[in-house]
């Protein structure tokens, strides 16, 4: 279990632990504007690695 304050309401969350905050904040209270901002990058910085474009 989880409790935290989210625009001044209090949040108790019970469900998978595996859930990112980003995930419940998106998908589970409808907060769009909550953007994902490394793990494209990540992705992009693995792929070059593994191809050798990064030096």
């Amino acid at each position: 279990m989880i409790q935290f304050y989210l625009n001044n309401e209090l949040i108790v969350y019970q469900g998978n632990e595996n859930l990112s905050l980003l995930n419940f904040l998106r998908n589970e209270r409808q907060l769009t504007a909550a953007k994902d901002g490394c793990s494209s990058q990540r992705v992009r910085l693995k792929l070059m690695i593994k191809q050798n474009l990064l030096v």
